[in-house]
């Protein structure tokens, strides 16, 4: 009865909930849509939000704009809107039929609610079994769940410094229960991409742990953002120090090349360019044939007697 990709739970069946919803006794005579042929994506807008605004419905926008995915849609975004009348809601009716692919999760997501809320409503229910065609009751307050403030949002890393690769725990606090958020991260004061997608606690926590993404390599400091999907509710971290990032620095270094067997002294590094550069440090696993990126700095004084020595900070696979 209830599949799930990976560790995160299908929606797109919980879609065809909020349609059901939102669907309902309509007005035969056809009125136009109040915002015109097309709509922009403002902050905090929803599907839903925008359906009541336009005078349609959930299905229509969702008929008329297949290719926009409604749990990420972007502010500034444009929506084709289809002219219709809005639709109105059997509110003496607050009964589901589950159907292939519902989960409890999906239908407490397309509700702005939470899984709990929902089995309040059904209290003899089994949410480890649902047989499809179960008639569930949805909750009476419409499953309009209250939004933190913003501003109690938070969100820490550890450890706080380290090179590309290095495993981050990322912790966040005050975020609305068991709704799905976005981790990602950028240079300060900029924007910011999504590095995974996880749901939120029935604390309002978030606990996971990333890797610092190789786009990090070209700055000095880097932030992590949790945000939910329409970017309502979003924290941003302390700045991590990237240990090897491009600081402008005129000794630091960064060459792609191929490992040789021309170093007497010290591991020896023919770059894309051709130039020689030996290697002061560890290497790791890697040897002659290997092609790496190496990151650190120009040593000034040297055991190694060839060419450019560089005294190794991090080194990885190239590819």
């Amino acid at each position: 009865m209830t599949k799930r990709n990976g560790n995160r739970p299908q929606t797109h069946f919980g879609l065809a909930l909020l349609a059901f919803l939102c669907t309902g006794p309509v007005i035969p005579a056809v009125a136009q849509t109040t915002c015109g042929d097309q709509v922009q994506v403002r902050q905090g807008d929803t599907m839903f939000s925008i359906a009541e605004r336009c005078n349609t419905s959930v299905g229509a926008l969702r008929r008329a704009n297949p290719e926009i995915d409604p749990l990420d849609m972007r502010v500034g975004l444009y929506l084709h809107v289809p002219g219709g009348s809005a639709p109105e809601t059997n509110s003496a009716s607050r009964q589901y039929t589950f159907r292939a692919g519902d989960t409890l999760y999906s239908i407490a997501d397309v509700l702005g609610t939470t899984v709990d809320a929902v089995l309040e409503a059904n209290p003899s229910l089994d949410p480890a079994d649902v047989p499809i065609g179960t008639v569930i009751q949805l909750p009476r307050d419409g499953g309009h769940l209250h939004t933190p403030d913003p501003a109690e949002a938070s969100v820490s890393i550890s450890p706080d410094q380290g090179e590309v690769g290095t495993w981050v725990e990322i912790s966040a606090s005050g975020f609305p229960p068991e709704v799905p958020v976005k981790i990602g991260g950028g240079p300060p004061n900029s924007e910011y991409r999504v590095i995974d997608r996880m749901r939120v606690g029935q604390n309002g926590g978030v606990q996971t742990v990333v890797r610092l993404p190789e786009a990090a390599a070209d700055n000095v400091q880097w932030v992590f953002v949790v945000a939910t999907q329409d970017n309502r509710v979003k924290a941003v971290s302390e700045r991590f120090e990237v240990i090897g990032g491009d600081d402008g620095n005129a000794s630091g270094v960064r060459v792609t090349g191929t490992l040789s067997r021309e170093g007497v002294e010290c591991p020896a590094l023919r770059s894309d360019d051709g130039k020689l550069y030996t290697l002061a440090g560890d290497t790791g696993r890697f040897s002659a044939g290997d092609r790496v990126k190496v990151r650190g700095e120009v040593a000034q004084a040297s055991v190694c007697q060839q060419g450019t020595t560089i005294k190794v900070q991090s080194i990885q696979q190239a590819g």
